[in-house]
């Protein structure tokens, strides 16, 4: 498992590395195939969890298993098409995007009462695909998608590394049994310290010190978010995409409520790149 796991992060870091580099190789995997993907595997996630019975702590063991077993319906395909559209008008055709979005969401409203959890689920892993277009546009793109991504991945290492070695009490055994309060304080150290390597002066400049704080803590409550939704699937992994890993959701989970949340910021007018020196 940890050789997998170190192999996999290794073709991550290439792929990151192609992202900052390329702006058709970003927006080829990091908005298109990693929003297909994303929202694939929440649908069968959400399928499994309507259509299962309740499985008991033998069963889980085999579960991911069950999920392969999973299909999509033609509707929820239709779902992430229209997605994978709507992103493609947003960044080049704005008048059609608004005329097709206005469009899908009558039809969502429509059907909203047997699909709430689902269409709210929808647009949670949608925005911050819309989000990373938008900073595109106003040429901030790869500023902000190189903070997302290494406090996301310092805040990753920190929680594992940290937590496994440490252990200690549990956060919440109901949400994520395996998450301590070691893993939690590690995964803000983690951050700090690949944000002190990257940007000038983050550990002594009181700005960045806390944005640094608040983004990893944001990170955190979004691996929070995808670990509780996970529970109530009883799944231990969103799929098998990624070896060593599991799937998208479960690398991306922090990174996408900290997208939404420098989205918020960037909307807000709200300069905290400055803190930054870049």
């Amino acid at each position: 498992m940890l050789k997998q796991r170190v192999l996999s992060s290794f073709f991550i870091f290439i792929f990151l590395f192609f992202a900052i580099n390329n702006q058709l190789f970003f927006t080829f995997f990091f908005i298109h195939f990693l929003s297909f993907f994303a929202l694939w595997e929440f649908f069968r996630l959400n399928s499994f969890r309507t259509s299962h019975r309740l499985l008991d702590k033998k069963d889980q063991i085999l579960n991911n298993f069950f999920l392969t077993r999973v299909k999509l319906t033609v509707t929820d395909y239709f779902h992430i098409f229209c997605i994978q559209i709507l992103l493609i008008l947003y960044k080049n055709f704005e008048f059609l995007f608004i005329s097709f979005i206005l469009i899908y969401f009558l039809y969502l409203i429509l059907t909203l009462k047997k699909n709430i959890y689902k269409y709210l689920g929808l647009v949670y892993l949608s925005l911050p695909f819309f989000c990373f277009i938008y900073l595109q546009k106003i040429d901030q793109l790869m500023i902000n998608f190189m903070i997302i991504f290494i406090i996301t991945i310092a805040t990753d290492i920190g929680g594992y590394v940290i937590g496994k070695s440490i252990k200690g009490p549990k956060i919440s055994k109901r949400i994520s049994p395996k998450k301590t309060w070691s893993g939690f304080v590690g995964s803000i150290l983690f951050s700090l310290v690949f944000c002190e390597f990257f940007f000038e002066n983050a550990l002594i400049n009181i700005g960045v010190f806390s944005l640094i704080v608040l983004f990893s803590l944001i990170c955190q409550v979004g691996d929070f978010i995808e670990s509780y939704f996970k529970r109530l699937c009883f799944i231990k992994e969103s799929s098998n995409l990624i070896p060593g890993h599991g799937g998208i959701l479960d690398r991306l989970d922090g990174a996408i409520l900290l997208t939404t949340f420098i989205f918020i910021l960037n909307i807000l007018q709200i300069n905290f790149i400055n803190f930054f020196n870049l």
